[in-house]
């Protein structure tokens, strides 16, 4: 088992997770991400990144959100798009496999991708 209850960014997804459950009227976002159960790992994952900027800084809560996906059996739900299936010219975007490739092997540059 991971640390992930020691990250600042999961304690305040929990926190706000929370209230989120507690609110009468959830949005149709919180509801389809709810429903991944996968909610809070999604939350920290985002909190992270949007206070570091840097995706390598969020290490912990990647695996985290990534084994809570896999566990929860959303890889086979839900279709993701493939590196393989961007046409050439848009390969300047960050796929969902360039972000677990890199949870994988935290030196690999994710900017490598834009520059093909």
């Amino acid at each position: 088992m991971s640390n992930i209850n020691k990250s600042k960014y999961y304690n305040d997804a929990l926190e706000e997770y929370k209230d989120m459950v507690s609110d009468t009227e959830k949005d149709n976002w919180d509801t389809r991400i709810d429903d991944t159960g996968c909610y809070i790992e999604n939350l920290a994952l985002q909190l992270c990144h949007a206070e570091t900027n840097d995706w390598r800084k969020c290490m912990l809560e990647m695996q985290a959100f990534r084994r809570c996906w896999e566990i929860k059996g959303n890889r086979d739900r839900v279709p993701t798009i493939d590196r393989d299936d961007i046409p050439k010219s848009d390969s300047k975007f960050v796929t969902t496999s360039d972000i677990l490739q890199t949870s994988l092997n935290p030196t690999t540059d994710m900017t490598s991708s834009e520059k093909k």
